[in-house]
Order: C-alpha cells, then structure tokens, then sequence
C-alpha cells in the first residue's frame, strides 16, 4: 500500500522503498524451505485475480535459493480526503514448507515477525472467508506512519505449502476494496 503527495515526487518514491522493504521482511520471515521448483508449487496454486479494471499486477517474483515467491496487485490510486493518492494492495506470499505444523502454528510463526504490531481478530476459515479447508483469516489494522490501516491475512497450509494472503489499504478507503479482497482471499486454495 503507497501513500503518495500528488506534488511531491520523493515522498512517492521514499513510499515505494518502504513497500518493498516491508515485503522483504515478510519474504525474510518464511522457515522450512526445501528444494523443489517454483513451477512445483505455483501449479498446485488456485485463485482468481482481482478485477483487472481496477487492480494491476504489479510484482510476480519468486526466489529459487529461498524458495518463496510472491504475487502483488496494486489498486489503481485512490484519492483520499486529503488529496493522496492511495494505491492498496494484495499480495500472495507463498513457500515450500517442510515443517510439522498446522494452519495456526504457521499464521501464528508468520503474525510474529510482522514489521508492525497489528491488532487481529480472527474470523475464521473455511467455509466462510475461505474455500480451503486448511486455512484461517484474520482482519486487523495497524498504525504506519501516523496513518491507519486495515488488513487482511489469509493462511493456508496444506501439502508441504504456506500461502500467506495480505490485503492492505487506509482505513479512509478501505471500505471501497473491501469486497475486493475478501473475495480475492476466498478465490484461493491449494490442488490436491
């Protein structure tokens, strides 16, 4: 999610470094890797993009030494009441995962070495906000430089594969992509 001055190109660029920065840290935070090919994963990966109108691939990376990738759509900018543009994203973070755990270690393992303090309620899984049985999703919101946000992460953990689903935006905004990213989240599950 990018916070940018409409007249101030270096606050737009400073936004960008931390967006990736803190994908980064999420990327950094993945345990139990092991040595299968991204095609090995991805293929066994189901979900349905968000509205192209409106959401825009934005990165498709993936890291074979780390054996993680991950998958973002940025919205197109928002205007918030005080003239910044504001771009929310979704991301799919996704891992080979050689660990015994389950669905709650794993969003428990990742929700600790979050770059914020996020507070979160947990809303289920599957049935209701997911359509893989192996899943759980929480809805919270953060404090980031002085402006907060709302966010949704999805886990799914099936088949020695973690998915962790991240859809952030403004509180001011976050009503408009709301529908959005739930529907995003339950669009994902993992092929047998």
């Amino acid at each position: 999610m990018i916070i940018a001055d409409n007249k101030i190109d270096s606050k737009k660029y400073f936004m960008n470094l931390r967006l990736i920065i803190f994908f980064s840290l999420i990327l950094l935070s993945f345990r139990g890797i092991s040595q299968v090919s991204n095609n090995q994963i991805i293929s066994k990966i189901v979900f349905v993009k968000p509205n192209t109108v409106n959401w825009i691939l934005a990165n498709n990376d993936f890291s074979p030494e780390k054996m993680r990738g991950a998958i973002v759509f940025k919205h197109r900018p928002i205007a918030d009441s005080k003239g910044r543009l504001i771009e929310p994203m979704i991301a799919l973070v996704y891992e080979n995962v050689n660990e015994k755990m389950d669905v709650i270690e794993y969003s428990i393992n990742l929700l600790s070495n979050k770059p914020y303090e996020i507070n979160r309620d947990l809303l289920g899984g599957f049935p209701d906000y997911s359509s893989d049985k192996h899943s759980v999703v929480f809805k919270g919101d953060y404090l980031r430089d002085g402006v907060k946000h709302k966010v949704y992460l999805g886990y799914i953990l099936y088949n020695k594969i973690g998915i962790e689903i991240i859809g952030d935006g403004t509180d001011e905004i976050f009503q408009s992509i709301d529908a959005d990213i739930k529907k995003f989240i339950k669009s994902v599950y993992i092929k047998d």
